[in-house]
């Protein structure tokens, strides 16, 4: 393979930018203890609590705490890119781009 002619190659990539969106997926409470005996709510009543040994009845339960929103970050991508072969008998230009789901 000989090359005949001089070949000038032009790349240019521009106008790249990266986006991160955030979505949400719903909500969820955080979990906390609450201390739990005879002179609050007993144990027993909850449906995740447990009287210590030796406490004279009183324990902790688990119950649901702050409610929180759960998210999930979303990405995109933009960018622009050009490319120019020329040489004696050529001129070839090409343009690409990937922008979809941008907001610039």
């Amino acid at each position: 393979w000989k090359l005949l002619h001089s070949l000038a190659i032009d790349i240019e990539y521009g106008n790249a930018v990266w986006e991160y969106g955030l979505e949400e997926d719903g909500n969820f409470f955080m979990k906390a203890e609450e201390l739990c005996g005879p002179f609050f709510q007993l144990c027993n009543t909850y449906e995740h609590g447990m009287e210590c040994q030796n406490k004279n009845g009183y324990g902790l339960a688990l119950v649901d705490g702050p409610e929180c929103n759960k998210f999930s970050i979303n990405h995109a991508e933009k960018w622009a890119a050009s490319v120019s072969l020329t040489s004696t008998n050529l001129d070839l230009q090409w343009e690409a781009s990937n922008q979809q789901h941008s907001t610039w």
